[in-house]
């Protein structure tokens, strides 16, 4: 929610200082959504992971996958951590490509767990 309001205020502040218009700065709100998208899958597949064979090779894939998301998703967070506007503006390519690498690698971690769960390689709780 916080990372949400500091976004929001760099949205405005490049608005101001840059004269972007408002559409110009919806990369920084595409940036926390999938990163928010990104933190929730982490989130939920070290469940996934726990029960799943860890001697099973798609187990290894899926705990690979967990470990490329999060580091993207740390990538990104910290990209969001930048306050001024210049140099939002100037890194503005490395948002689009840091964004769209969550967004493949939430997918494929998605893609991953649902191929473990409909498999069955999962142990029971």
């Amino acid at each position: 929610w916080k990372l949400g309001q500091t976004v929001g205020n760099k949205v405005k502040a490049l608005q101001e200082k840059m004269g972007i218009s408002w559409i110009e700065g919806q990369f920084l709100t595409d940036s926390i959504r999938t990163l928010n998208e990104g933190r929730t899958a982490l989130k939920w597949s070290f469940a996934v992971a726990f029960y799943s064979d860890s001697s099973h090779n798609l187990t290894k894939i899926f705990v690979d996958n967990q470990s490329l998301l999060s580091k993207a998703v740390e990538d990104l967070s910290e990209l969001l951590q930048i306050k001024d506007p210049e140099v939002i503006m100037a890194k503005k390519t490395e948002f689009y490509n840091k964004t769209g690498y969550v967004e493949n690698r939430t997918y494929a971690l998605m893609e991953c767990g649902r191929d473990l769960l409909c498999k069955g390689i999962c142990k029971s709780g």
